[in-house]
C-alpha cells in the first residue's frame, strides 16, 4: 500500500507497536496482522493492491515500511527473460517486499534515465515487455511513458499519478520518455518466481 495523503497513525493490535505514517511511505501489510488505523486529517488516501494467491508463503507478524523517495546506494539492474526475446535489461530497481503470505509478491520501486542500464544517453527507454514474471500494478510517480498493445495497437500515454495494471502474457512495447521516470509497482503470481 501507497500513501498518497494524509498522515496517520497504525497500531499492531497484536503487540501494540505503532507506525507513525505519513504520504509516500509503502507499507507491507501481511495477510492476519490485525491493525488498527488513527487518521489525524481530515482524509487519508491510499493506493492499495490486495492479493491473494493460493500457494502459501512464510508468515510475517510485522509491517515493513518504505518510501517513494527510498534511494539505496546500490540498485539492481531490472533484468528478465522475455518470451523470443531472451534477456533484456531496463533500467533500475529496487524491491521493498519480495515475497508475500500467499503466491508471488513483489513491492518495489523501479527507474529509468541517464546511465542506467538499458537506456539510451538521454535517459530515455524502449522495450518490448509481456510482464513475464506475473501481472503488475503500477502507479507512476515521476516521468512520461507510452505503452503500445502489440495485438490491438492501440497506444496510451501515462504521466506521474497514473496507474498502470499489466497482465502477464499482454505483449506490449513500453517506452519511457527521457530524461527520468520512476514508478511504485506491485508484481503479483500464483507460481514462484524466483
Amino acid at each position: 500500500m501507497l500513501l498518497l495523503e494524509g498522515p496517520t497513525e497504525v497500531t499492531i493490535k497484536s503487540t501494540g507497536k505503532k507506525y507513525k505514517l505519513n504520504a509516500g511511505e509503502i507499507i507491507r501489510h501481511p495477510k492476519y496482522v490485525q491493525l488498527s488505523w488513527h487518521t489525524n486529517a481530515p482524509f487519508l488516501k491510499k493506493f492499495w493492491v490486495m492479493w491473494d494467491g493460493s500457494t502459501p508463503g512464510p508468515a510475517k507478524e510485522d509491517l515493513i515500511i518504505g518510501n517513494i523517495n527510498d534511494n539505496p546506494q546500490a540498485w539492481t539492474c531490472f533484468a528478465w527473460d522475455e518470451p523470443d526475446k531472451g534477456r533484456q535489461q531496463a533500467g533500475e530497481f529496487y524491491p521493498i517486499r519480495d515475497t508475500g503470505s500467499a503466491g508471488s509478491l513483489e513491492v518495489g520501486l523501479w527507474r529509468t534515465g541517464r546511465g542506467m542500464p538499458g537506456c539510451n544517453p538521454d535517459g530515455s527507454a524502449s522495450f518490448e515487455y509481456s510482464a513475464p514474471l506475473g501481472d503488475e500494478t503500477i502507479m507512476l510517480l515521476e516521468g512520461l511513458v507510452t505503452i503500445t498493445e502489440h495485438d490491438t495497437g492501440k497506444t496510451l500515454k501515462f504521466q506521474a499519478g497514473d496507474i498502470i495494471a499489466l497482465p502477464s502474457g499482454l505483449k506490449v512495447t513500453w517506452t519511457s520518455e527521457a530524461p527520468f521516470v520512476k514508478a511504485y509497482y506491485v508484481l503479483t503470481s500464483d507460481k514462484s518466481v524466483g
